[in-house]
């Protein structure tokens, strides 16, 4: 299955904003999107970040139902994945932001399977957005 590069950006969303989309159900991260403390929701009281304008423009374009829809898709594709070191490419990557490099030698692979196993990561998660109505492709 081949992703379309709009899909596969709204997938990755979804995996990069992975804690904001949990934090949508409060309704609490989207009064804090408009004061600009977003990159802190977890260190909440505290001071205000005004830093992180990405995060706080995707949080008010997703509601709740699809907040709850994308959590269940990257929940379902960690699940999957459990003790297979793509867990661990997950965490990585996508919570961590670390370095090709630095996942590449943690997981002790080199570059060609780490983007095969990302393409693994993102299929499997296409196909549960697929479920969910996220995304359609033709």
């Amino acid at each position: 299955m081949i992703i379309d590069k709009k899909d596969r950006k709204k997938i990755e969303k979804a995996f990069f904003n992975y804690n904001a989309l949990k934090f949508v159900e409060d309704n609490l991260l989207e009064d804090t999107a408009f004061i600009g403390t977003t990159s802190n929701y977890n260190k909440m009281p505290g001071v205000a970040n005004f830093g992180n304008a990405k995060e706080s423009q995707f949080i008010k374009y997703v509601d709740k139902s699809t907040a709850d829809k994308w959590v269940m898709v990257v929940d379902k594709t960690i699940n999957k994945f459990l003790e297979t070191g793509k867990d661990t490419l997950i965490k990585m990557k996508y919570f961590n932001m670390d370095s090709e490099t630095k996942i590449c030698r943690k997981l002790y692979i080199n570059r060609c399977a780490l983007y095969d196993w990302l393409n693994d990561i993102l299929v499997y998660a296409a196909f549960q957005a697929i479920k969910q109505n996220l995304i359609h492709i033709e």
